[in-house]
């Protein structure tokens, strides 16, 4: 039996209730996804993000109040603003957690007021959500109330005065230089998707979703440089050291060339035993299963500490990175300059440490 679709009749509705043989509603509600997330790189389907959605086997109701202008804010995101589909998605989410808020506090969308907003927040932190969680699902309110407010439909935005402190988490002290190394030693003579795709996120500081996405036509071997394409579909130049250029060339003359089945098909650069294309699960998964501590992001802390300590400049940093503001990339000075006090402790003669002979 397929649960019901509470009479709303979108596309979603309608993939789940199409009746597949020995289909149970997880497999519909993966063709519904799919389909969703094929209408939205094409630049459509924007409805559906709003629409019931399954968590497990419960159906989350679309809210009652309309969305004012929330299929154009979020065409605004993906096709003017260039924000990825997973992006675009995660702010769907959140607006309709907001939309169901207003539904159970029976406010309406354009009379919320900085005390309702600030209510939002409180209803936000008593249901355990993680500070980044908070600060993302305000941010995509925010943004819709300043596009409502620029299209005339809503006098002012009520959560500009929100009493939340942004949160910026700082990242963990990573790996030492020579554990990375230990962890990325491999026999050279086999060159392996997986082990080289660990090296490549160390190695020029990728985020994962870049090192899936990236294509054949992307590495350039002659300048030695990828082109990635990362947030906001923004594309950024990053060098290649000799050592893992030679192993790019490699892989693609022997294991991935074995792999590859259809030319036209296998664009992606990394391809699994499949021959197709890697996923972001799966590459966290494999790296967790040769190093339970790491992740594939860990890796990309490692790479931006690393260059600090070795003393690359800021803004050097920022560019290799991606980050469009480098205020996102001062947070790794705080995990150099904890480095620099353990540093001082452990060998400065007057030193808490060496003072009560702890050492």
């Amino acid at each position: 039996m397929y649960p019901p679709s509470h009479g709303f009749n979108g596309p979603c509705a309608t993939a789940l209730r199409v009746k597949h043989p020995n289909e149970n509603p997880f497999s519909a509600q993966l063709r519904g996804n799919l389909d969703r997330r094929a209408g939205l790189r094409r630049g459509k389907n924007f409805l559906a993000l709003l629409e019931p959605a399954f968590v497990g086997i419960k159906i989350v109701t679309m809210p009652k109040q309309t969305p004012l202008l929330a299929v154009e804010f979020l065409q605004h995101l993906r096709l003017e603003r260039g924000l990825s589909t997973a992006t675009t998605e995660a702010y769907a989410n959140d607006l309709r957690g907001y939309f169901q808020f207003l539904d159970q506090t029976k406010e309406s969308l354009v009379n919320v007021s900085p005390v309702i907003a600030n209510e939002y927040v409180t209803a936000l932190q008593k249901r355990n959500y993680a500070p980044a969680s908070i600060h993302r699902k305000i941010s995509a309110v925010t943004g819709y109330y300043d596009f409502l407010v620029r299209e005339q439909k809503c006098m002012i935005n009520p959560f500009t005065k929100v009493e939340y402190a942004p949160h910026r988490a700082l990242p963990t002290v990573p790996p030492s230089q020579e554990s990375i190394g230990e962890l990325l030693e491999g026999d050279p003579s086999r060159v392996t998707s997986m082990a080289l795709m660990f090296r490549l996120l160390y190695a020029c500081g990728l985020r994962v979703s870049e090192l899936v996405g990236l294509t054949l036509e992307a590495v350039d071997f002659e300048r030695g440089v990828l082109r990635v394409t990362g947030k906001g579909e923004k594309t950024r130049l990053v060098p290649v050291d000799s050592g893992t250029l030679a192993l790019l060339r490699r892989y693609t003359q022997t294991t991935r060339s074995a792999v590859a089945r259809d030319s036209s098909q296998t664009k992606s650069f990394f391809l699994n035993p499949r021959g197709t294309s890697y996923t972001r699960q799966g590459v966290w998964k494999a790296l967790k299963k040769i190093a339970p501590g790491l992740s594939p992001h860990t890796l990309r802390h490692a790479f931006a500490t690393h260059c600090l300590e070795n003393g690359m400049n800021l803004r050097s940093l920022q560019l290799l990175l991606g980050h469009s503001d480098i205020a996102t990339t001062q947070i790794y000075t705080a995990v150099t300059d904890e480095r620099l006090r353990e540093t001082l402790e452990t060998f400065h003669p007057r030193s808490k440490s060496k003072r009560f002979g702890t050492r």
